[in-house]
């Protein structure tokens, strides 16, 4: 049957079939038609039901970050150290009442440090008479306070503010202004008092050499830095507090009742000690601690340190860096308003992004348990932003192109004929055509954003292998929050646009920008007639559907696909001929010089990446020009406690732990509790006579393994190739104490099979004596475990590959002692910070490279579905592994270690760049439904169509990564280093590489499409 059309020609009427899975997308299509504010208004509804429920539950609260999150609770290392520190916990000692004389004890928490030094490289004394006046005048902002008397280490009793303040051991100061009131005046002294003062220290050279720096050996070497230390007391008296409480022993932490004392107060000095120099604290975005030391005049420099300090530097910098997603809103929010010209769409667009961080929460929190919120998830924010525009976009942009293609849905050319048919039931012939064209929609772009989305949120995913808690933490929560992004754009975007389309298009438009998207010519709004200009095309597929698409309709393009189809494409396909053993050939010169180039680039920084060490130390919080960070670093390798030595405790008497209710995803919560070895027994002549043999054992340890001849590079602490420097064993202490204090009784050697519960009283009498409480382990009265320490020759932080090797060889020691020990001494383990992090640096490499194996591989399983095409998977994935390598060499360039950015960096790196090769590949693909077979039209296609949404989505993810550049948190600059680099080279491989690599090798026809290689299978397996 046939009907004459415009122009004289027969159009053929069309007997079309249709797929279950198209009818349930046309029935999808016809409720958010119909209902489109009902539809939108119930999922705001939830939202805002969901967000009340995670503001009120407090979920949004970011936890306080500690080395328990960063170490891994699997290892041995850290059920060790957990271990141990929960006996110190129960150990008698700890558990007593508390009665300590007022302010006894100096708190640790509490401790202000400086550090001095030249702002210059002068190599002059530093400890002079001015400068040690300098000092004691900026010291005294802190000790001449008029609070300070209630907090110090009172010089006889302690009286509040009339306390008479001793002078601490610590105190540089002190070294020359040895009483409280000298240290408030701060007289220039003169050379020959200054003289007399510091001559007298020379009896006492220990307690000089605290202030000087390593590298100082005698007192005649000129000095040129030195340090100090002020300390607040414990516990506090009814004198120290507004309401009179006194209480009976140290705080436990700086969160307690007496905690919150002590930081009120050095929040005042925190503050009186910026005002010094003209500045404020609290400066946004700007850190004054970014000015890295005071200058207190003639050349010398101060930097100070306090854990209050840094701790609320920290929280403000994490609140001002939370604030910077402003920046992002704002840069995402113009680049939606330029790219889809719709004030609404753009405005709910972003509302809906930013509440998918929320209800992500919910899901996260509320649904899945995880309570572990860290600083870290705020990367969450900046990528978000930009992964939830990119979906805005492909779902928008197919939106504006079913304009044209919307006839190929059901077959009808005109909005007339759709009216009449009324095949949707909708009775009104505009509604008839945006089922049609929310279709088409549906069809070409959730699809798309499925296989992004599964692919970005199985990259983030896969870092939840990780066996760090923040990382995995980190991956699950990205992961759950991209693809709730997913389902706005199959769920709430539809009903936006029909929103748009109904309500807003065309009617409030107040500048150029915001005019009707596309300047189109033929509209849904307008009867689309066959003419010369416009034609229906029938194309009937293999199973018989028939699909007809409007290949010539008018069409005005926009700037961005004007940029493909006026100057990429023909770039690309730029021929010159060239004539080779005279024969003349057509070469792409373009094609072949950025392959070529980009190729030798990917194999360059593959060679740089392969050279990644591990970090050596934890990530420092702040930025390398912030005051705590030059302290840290000077610290650590000018003073560091007179060592920079590996010192490791070794412990007796307990069995592991018990982590029962540990969470893993909760790493600051309950740890476990300590097993004790019941079978534990020391009190024997035998068993202190092996222990000694032990520590003895250790004393004598060669650094040079079995079979080997040279010592390990690690051990250079030792000039004799030992491994260990010095031991400090306890119980040898114990019994030359006993001997000297007891000296008529029986030996303590023998004292515990003579009377055990006397012996175990002299330990603890001991420990109290000397300060060795916390090797000591009594608890309820009875000897539990007993720590000895030593001092390894290999140096702390260095990298993997130097120190374990020593590492292992002491754990290899202490096994081998503990294997011949006598019952009673069976279970012992050693522990130090190197052990703990070793496993830590590992546990990154390890889990980047587990996260790797889970993500390229997922990343070409979706390829595969989303192309049906080997030949355009393979292509893709290699320029995936090509952005991998590249941003992973950019890092090392930068001098950095394969630390926790760079390990999530390296996973989300997947995630990030296959969105642009699977949106180019699946449109490449898409293209021979259009009729397209040569890969010429094929290329062009995909460039032109994906094109402008692939550099809309780049600019909102990379823009909205590029804000944290201005970041104080020193992991935040370094996300923005390396996700701005991915984003840019996956532009920059992606459409000069891999997409000249579809338009030179990419498939023609069928090739490459593994379903027919599938079918064919299956025919020859009917024929079996």
């Amino acid at each position: 049957m046939s009907e004459k059309m415009a122009g004289g020609e027969e159009k053929e009427e069309l007997q079309v079939s249709y797929s279950g899975e198209l009818r349930m997308v046309e029935k999808a299509s016809r409720h958010f038609v119909k209902r489109p504010r009902t539809i939108c208004g119930s999922i705001w509804a939830a939202f805002l039901v969901m967000s009340a429920v995670v503001y009120f539950a407090g979920w949004f609260d970011i936890a306080d970050t500690t080395v328990d999150d960063w170490t891994i609770p699997t290892s041995e290392a850290s059920k060790n150290g957990d271990a141990l520190s929960d006996a110190r916990e129960k150990m008698d000692s700890a558990q007593s009442t508390g009665n300590l004389p007022a302010r006894s004890e100096d708190v640790w928490f509490t401790a202000t440090s400086f550090i001095y030094e030249w702002a210059d490289d002068r190599q002059a004394e530093i400890l002079t008479p001015d400068n040690l006046q300098r000092m004691c005048q900026f010291q005294s902002i802190l000790t001449a306070d008029e609070n300070f008397p209630k907090y110090c280490k009172p010089d006889g009793a302690a009286l509040g503010k009339d306390t008479v303040c001793a002078s601490q051991d610590y105190d540089v100061v002190a070294l020359v202004y040895p009483t409280f009131e000298e240290q408030k005046e701060c007289r220039l002294l003169n050379s020959t008092e200054f003289a007399t003062q510091f001559a007298a220290l020379a009896s006492e050279p220990e307690k000089v050499f605290f202030f000087l720096e390593r590298r100082v050996t005698s007192l005649l070497d000129v000095r040129l830095k030195t340090r100090s230390q002020i300390s607040l007391y414990a516990p506090l008296g009814a004198d120290s507090t507004d309401d009179g409480k006194a209480f009976g022993s140290e705080p436990d932490d700086d969160a307690g009742p007496q905690g919150v004392i002590y930081e009120n107060f050095l929040a005042t000095i925190e503050k009186k000690f910026f005002a010094s120099k003209g500045l404020e604290v609290e400066v946004p975005f700007n850190s004054a601690y970014n000015i890295g030391a005071f200058d207190l005049g003639n050349g010398l420099q101060v930097r100070f340190y306090n854990q209050y300090f840094v701790s609320s530097e920290f929280d403000r910098m994490v609140g001002y860096d939370q604030a910077l997603v402003a920046g992002s809103i704002v840069l995402v929010f113009i680049t939606m308003i330029l790219h889809l010209r719709s004030l609404f769409m753009s405005s709910v667009g972003l509302l809906s992004i930013l509440i998918s961080i929320v209800v992500a929460l919910f899901f996260y929190t509320g649904i899945f348990r995880i309570e572990y919120f860290s600083s870290v998830h705020i990367v969450t924010f900046f990528l978000i932003l930009g992964i939830g525009a990119d979906d805005l976009f492909v779902w928008v942009d197919a939106y504006y192109q079913s304009e044209r293609y919307w006839p190929g849905v059901r077959g009808f050319a005109s909005k007339e004929e759709a009216g009449k048919a009324n095949v949707y039931g909708t009775n009104n012939e505009e509604d008839e055509v945006l089922v049609a064209r929310l279709t088409y929609t549906y069809q070409r772009a959730a699809g798309a954003v499925l296989n992004t989305s599964a692919t970005t949120a199985g990259a983030f995913l896969a870092t939840g292998v990780s066996p760090i808690a923040p990382i995995a933490s980190f991956g699950i929560f990205a992961a759950i929050t991209i693809m709730l992004n997913f389902v706005w754009t199959i769920i709430l975007y539809p009903a936006v646009v029909i929103i748009f389309e109904k309500y807003f298009r065309g009617r409030y438009c107040c500048c150029g920008c915001l005019r009707a998207p596309r300047d189109k010519v033929a509209s849904a709004s307008q009867d689309i007639e066959q003419s010369a200009a416009t034609h229906i095309e029938k194309r009937v597929a293999e199973d018989g559907t028939v699909t007809l698409v409007m290949n010539k309709v008018k069409h005005k393009e926009n700037f961005e696909e004007k940029v493909f189809s006026k100057g990429y494409v023909p770039l690309i396909n730029k021929q010159v001929s060239v004539t080779i053993g005279g024969r003349t050939c057509q070469i792409l010169p373009v094609v072949a010089v950025t392959v070529t180039a980009l190729f030798a680039l990917i194999v360059t920084m593959a060679t740089f990446a392969v050279q990644l060490g591990t970090p050596t130390e934890p990530d420092q919080n702040f930025r390398s020009s912030h005051m705590s960070t030059g302290y840290a670093t000077d610290y650590s390798k000018l003073f560091q406690g007179g060592t920079d030595y590996l010192e490791v405790d070794v412990t007796f008497g307990i069995e592991g732990i018990d982590r029962g209710s540990f969470k893993f995803l909760d790493p600051n919560g309950y740890r476990g509790a300590v097993v004790f070895d019941t079978e534990f027994d020391l009190s024997s002549r035998t068993n202190q006579e092996y222990y000694l043999e032990v520590c003895d054992s250790f004393e004598t340890l060669s650094c040079v393994p079995e079979g080997e001849t040279s010592a390990l590079a690690g051990c250079i602490g030792s000039d004799v190739g030992l491994a260990t420097r010095s031991v400090d064993c306890t119980l040898r202490k114990f019994h030359d104490w006993h001997n000297e204090t007891y000296p008529l009784e029986t030996p303590a050697i023998d004292l515990g099979e003579v009377d055990k519960a006397l012996w175990t009283s002299r330990l603890s009498e001991f420990a109290n004596a000397t300060g060795a409480d916390n090797d000591i382990g009594i608890v309820d009265g009875e000897l539990k475990f007993i720590v000895f320490s030593y001092e390894a020759s290999l140096k702390t932080l260095q990298p993997v590959g130097v120190k374990e090797p020593v590492i292992d060889l002491l754990e290899a020691h202490l096994q081998e002692m503990v294997e011949n020990a006598p019952a009673g001494l069976e279970s012992a383990f050693q522990t130090s910070f190197d052990m703990l992090w070793i496993h830590t640096e590992l546990g990154i490499v390890s889990g980047m490279f587990q996260g790797l194996a889970i993500s390229v591989p997922i990343a070409f399983v979706v390829l595969l579905f989303a192309t049906s095409n080997l030949i355009l998977s393979v292509i893709a994935i290699f320029g995936i592994i090509g952005i991998v390598v590249t941003v992973l060499g950019t890092a090392q360039l930068l001098g950095w270690a394969l630390g926790v950015a760079e390990a999530i960096a390296a996973v989300m790196v997947v995630g990030l760049s296959v969105d642009y090769s699977t949106l180019h590949g699946t449109s490449y693909a898409h293209a021979a439904g259009e009729g397209f077979t040569l890969r010429a039209d094929r290329f062009k296609y995909s460039a032109v169509m994906l094109g402008p949404t692939v550099i809309a989505g780049a600019f909102t993810t990379g823009g909205s990564a590029a804000i944290m550049f201005f970041a104080q948190l020193q992991f935040f600059g370094k996300m923005a280093i390396l996700l701005t680099s991915t984003i840019a080279y996956s532009l920059i491989i992606t459409e000069f590489f891999v997409m000249p690599l579809f338009r030179i090798i990419g498939p023609e026809n069928d090739r490459g499409d593994w379903r027919l290689w599938l079918k064919a299978r299956g025919i020859c397996n009917k024929k079996k």
